[in-house]
């Protein structure tokens, strides 16, 4: 599973220290040596601390579950704005359609227009993937 969504998720239950390596190694892209040096510890040391943070976060999500119920769910509004979409425009079609309809089709696209903005937003990066071992 993607590290930055469970650390968005639950980064908050890592130490101190957990999160500033993690960040050091996820997000900002240092090598194990380089947070060695900052931190005058071993790589080993780095790479255990890291290793104990993944798999917190991975547990967490065992027992939670929110990353998976969010990807749940934005698969699900995908899918509703897609019929949504198809819906609109069948209504907004002047010759199939009352005005009573074209106007809830209306209201019905600017409420996807809010959603699709939302989920812009929501989209923001993390880090990615796992921790790396070839280092």
């Amino acid at each position: 599973m993607e590290m930055g969504l469970l650390y968005d998720s639950y980064g908050e239950l890592l130490t101190e220290k957990q999160r500033r390596f993690f960040e050091l190694y996820f997000l900002d892209d240092l090598s194990l040596g380089e947070i060695a040096d900052q931190f005058a510890v071993s790589r080993q040391a780095v790479y255990d601390i890291l290793r104990r943070s993944q798999n917190t976060l991975e547990r967490m999500e065992a027992k939670l579950g929110l990353v998976a119920a969010e990807r749940a769910r934005a698969g699900r509004l995908a899918s509703l704005m897609t019929d949504a979409e198809r819906l609109v425009q069948a209504l907004a079609d002047p010759a199939s359609g009352s005005p009573e309809a074209r106007r809830a089709a209306e209201a019905v696209r600017r409420g996807l227009e809010g959603l699709r903005s939302l989920e812009r937003a929501d989209a923001g990066g993390g880090a990615a993937g796992g921790l790396r071992t070839s280092e």
